[in-house]
């Protein structure tokens, strides 16, 4: 959560929905103070009136890179390393510790944390309102049409997920219609295709 007392305004960021490149900017290039973890939804009573915006992304895309977060975090307990994209390099079947497949069939489980688990919607249900959206795939449009930005702002891309292109993330139709099944309001509320 980025809050500006000043200008009066809150960003709420779903986990994969370019969280770290928005506080990035929101905090060196607008004001904003990082506060309450970054994915927090409980406002501080202070700013229950204040704008409201939040990021969202595609859902197809959404659960390809939380299925590199998971890899990520089994790799680091997994395999003990403190740098898992070393130990992806090392390895000659990255799939064994976890496939996109089956990470996509446990998207519904309640075992996973809701990190994992939780929808977009879901996930934004948990705020009394939000005003504005910034869609990922048109961050630089959406960031710009928000009221307190007065200048063109410089949009890193920050991932925390890069570098695991060799992990295989292509969808089948069976794993489309589970992210379907799991995320269809994201579909619908957020003006997203079903198409790949």
């Amino acid at each position: 959560m980025v809050i500006n007392q000043k200008e009066r305004w809150v960003f709420i960021s779903p986990p994969k929905t370019a969280s770290t490149t928005l506080t990035e900017v929101l905090t060196t290039q607008c004001g904003g103070v990082a506060r309450e973890g970054r994915h927090a939804v409980r406002l501080p009573a202070e700013c229950s009136d204040f704008l409201i915006f939040a990021s969202v992304r595609n859902p197809y895309h959404r659960a390809q890179s939380l299925f590199r977060h998971r890899w990520l975090q089994l790799c680091r307990q997994q395999m003990d390393t403190k740098n898992p994209r070393e130990a992806l390099r090392g390895m000659k079947n990255p799939e064994e510790l976890l496939t996109f497949a089956d990470f996509i069939a446990q998207i519904h489980e309640t075992d996973l944390a809701p990190f994992y688990t939780f929808t977009l919607s879901r996930w934004l249900q948990r705020v009394p309102h939000v005003d504005a959206l910034i869609h990922v795939e048109r961050l630089e449009y959406d960031v710009s049409a928000l009221p307190f930005v007065k200048n063109a702002l410089d949009i890193p891309r920050m991932n925390c997920t890069a570098g695991l292109t060799r992990l295989d993330c292509e969808y089948t139709h069976s794993t489309a219609a589970e992210v379907w099944r799991w995320a269809d309001e994201d579909f619908i509320q957020y003006g997203y295709g079903i198409d790949l």
